[in-house]
């Protein structure tokens, strides 16, 4: 491949320089590289899938909330009202109004990150 050369014009205290740049070494963009978009996309969604992961009910966070977890585990031990199956501790529960929706939450931050991930890799 031959060497091309274009001219670039570069404006100094009002002269006007034209000066070679060669584009040897600039090759055209190959149809399966990503774009840094695609590549920064494709890494966000790679990371909202793992916080959403994170904060489901076998998630890191999420099953920290459970029976068995410290915080779960730790309302169960004091029982009454904490209790799974008590007043406050059913709402933390899968079924219950705040861990039901911290668990559709982090299923739409996980669904949101696929997306994301699928979108860069279609190009």
């Amino acid at each position: 491949m031959a060497s091309r050369l274009t001219l670039r014009t570069v404006a100094r205290s009002q002269t006007l320089w034209t000066r070679p740049v060669s584009t040897s070494g600039v090759r055209a963009a190959d149809k399966d590289d990503k774009s840094m978009y695609d590549k920064v996309k494709d890494k966000a969604g790679e990371v909202l899938e793992n916080v959403g992961q994170a904060f489901t009910e076998s998630g890191k966070v999420g099953k920290q909330f459970t029976e068995d977890g410290k915080a779960g585990g730790t309302a169960e031990e004091v029982g009454g009202p904490l209790d799974k199956d008590g007043k406050v501790g059913h709402q933390f529960t899968t079924d219950g109004a705040v861990g039901g929706r911290v668990e559709k939450a982090a299923e739409k931050t996980r669904e949101a990150g696929k997306d994301a991930q699928k979108e860069a890799n279609k190009h």
